[in-house]
């Protein structure tokens, strides 16, 4: 089923529901030569309005939304410090489904050149000013390159692959781009596309909380599920983000879920799952600069044995430093833990002082909010307990901070429900 969104001078059909079928070839009328002038500063240029590229369907089927939404671009530069980045309807929000015999793409009087290159009876989209397939030319680094770059690119989409080269003239100065030639390229049959799979970080707890300069090892589960066998899983192809895992394991640690982005599942389902172990700094390295607070997502890709690709991913929320594990031995507090209380929706902390203070407990959730005081008085040397209910709280990840005489002491919990 589909929805009719009628944007100037063209008709969209938003999908709705609906499984995409394999639609069949496609040709790429693309721009070939481009003379760009790159500002010294560094900065990069991404065209407004016009593409780089029109679309056309050669096959007998629909491209559907989804396939369009799903293509991928792999791009190579001929020089290390210019890089060039394709990418499909990044500023279109809906994409209506490519009949058989039509083209589509934004051309402006600046790529004009691109339209003499249909054939007789296509029937031409034009979604100037929306942006359907363009890219974007930047510099690496401060390097002062001028002179011809040539980029050779890769187009998979709807099980084909179309592939093409970009010659390039790089300036240093005023920010400028002029499209000079264009060509048509036909796709052909590609290597079949990733198998979407589940990733589970950090099996049990929810939010999953990282933070970039912890040590140790960060815990990882694909999924098993009646479409995933993870028997099947080429164990030598799996990668994050280009790092392979330390360790990994046939268990069930994880339960299978919606494919809902960064759903919290809890608890086990019977079916095997391919436990991992990342290294620590391997998975900072993968996200790459970030800040406290803000949350990425985590992509694990592979082969199945018969070559099929797979991938996977799960959110990751940032945090600061954790809250250390050890007690100096001239702290007031000479124990701290926390654990599960009697009820699901509860914690026991327990802790020791070696001497009389003034106390205070209090409990943060994971972006630094202060949520209650358990302890707010003075209280003799020896064990205590304080029992926090939170039923009214939603399941994730918590701190208790303990206050001793003005010494501080923190610890993590996972509240699931």
């Amino acid at each position: 089923m589909s929805s009719l969104v009628r944007l100037p001078g063209l008709l969209v059909a938003t999908l709705v529901l609906g499984t995409p079928a394999l639609a069949g070839p496609f040709d790429l009328i693309h721009t070939d030569q481009v003379d760009v002038t790159l500002c010294e500063n560094g900065c990069g240029i991404t065209l407004s309005g016009c593409d780089f590229a029109v679309l056309v369907n050669v096959g007998a089927a629909p491209i559907t939304a989804n396939e369009m939404r799903a293509a991928r671009f792999t791009a190579v530069s001929s020089e290390t410090t210019i890089a060039l980045y394709p990418f499909l309807n990044q500023y279109t929000s809906v994409l209506p489904d490519l009949d058989p015999g039509h083209a589509r793409g934004g051309v402006c009087e600046s790529n004009a050149f691109l339209q003499t290159f249909l054939l007789p009876g296509e029937v031409f989209e034009n979604t100037q000013g929306y942006q359907f397939l363009s890219f974007n030319i930047s510099r690496l680094g401060t390097g002062t390159f001028e002179g011809p770059v040539t980029f050779y690119v890769t187009m998979d989409m709807a099980g084909y692959r179309a592939t093409f080269q970009i010659d390039a003239m790089v300036h240093l100065g005023p920010h400028d781009i002029a499209l000079l030639h264009g060509a048509r390229v036909h796709s052909v049959p590609g290597p079949p596309p990733p198998i979407t799979a589940q990733l589970d970080i950090r099996p049990g707890e929810c939010p999953n909380v990282f933070n970039p300069k912890s040590q140790g090892r960060v815990a990882m589960a694909l999924v098993g599920s009646p479409t995933l066998n993870v028997r099947d899983i080429e164990l030598a192809s799996v990668r994050l983000n280009g790092f392979m895992p330390l360790r990994t394991a046939f268990l069930d640690v994880a339960r299978a879920f919606s494919t809902i982005p960064c759903e919290c599942a809890d608890g086990v389902d019977g079916v095997e799952d391919l436990s991992l172990r990342f290294a620590s700094e391997d998975v900072a390295a993968a996200i790459g600069p970030t800040a406290p607070g803000s949350v990425t997502t985590l992509t694990v890709t592979g082969l199945l044995t018969n070559g099929a690709p797979f991938e996977a991913s799960d959110c990751l929320h940032i945090v600061g430093p954790p809250p250390r594990d050890s007690i100096p031995p001239d702290s007031v507090v000479a124990r701290m833990f926390v654990r599960r209380g009697a009820s699901r929706g509860a914690a026991q902390i327990e802790y020791t002082l070696a001497a009389d203070a003034d106390v205070d407990l209090d409990v943060y959730d994971v972006t630094g909010r202060h949520l209650e005081s358990l302890v707010q008085t003075r209280q003799q040397s020896g064990e205590h307990q304080v029992e926090w209910r939170a039923e009214n709280m939603q399941q994730g990840v918590y701190f208790f901070r303990l206050t001793a005489a003005g010494q501080m002491q923190m610890r993590r919990f996972v509240l699931l429900r």
